[in-house]
């Protein structure tokens, strides 16, 4: 008896991550786990050797204002690709607005994770 041959083709989009291609890997709907993707791409997004020590700003801000648009250019190009919106309609933001999509602020997520991970308020 002999084994049957399967042919299988997967088809990847150029520029595109693979697993983000075949859709597994990181969820923005997994809230800490998408949070924590996103703190450990810090420094490619700002272009530093490490996460910064004053990556939280004040007690009054989520993030230092200075990451803030680096932070956010990387979100917005990326969440398309798991088919969410950015800027869900009625927001009329320029930031990224996870909650009515999402059901957690983006923001608010990433500055509870880093804390955790022990990054304190200068």
């Amino acid at each position: 008896m002999r084994a049957r041959t399967v042919n299988e083709t997967i088809g990847f989009t150029k520029g595109l991550d693979p697993k983000r291609a075949m859709g597994i890997g990181i969820s923005p709907r997994n809230e800490e786990v998408f949070c924590k993707y996103i703190i450990s791409k810090l420094p490619e997004i700002l272009g530093t050797e490490e996460v910064p020590e004053d990556i939280i700003e004040s007690n009054n801000h989520y993030i230092n204002a200075r990451y803030n648009e680096s932070i956010n250019t990387y979100i917005e190009s990326i969440l398309p690709s798991y088919g969410i919106n950015p800027h869900p309609p009625g927001t009329g933001t320029y930031w990224v607005t996870t909650e009515p999509t999402l059901g957690y602020n983006i923001w608010s997520s990433l500055r509870s994770v880093l804390r955790e991970m022990g990054y304190r308020t200068s």
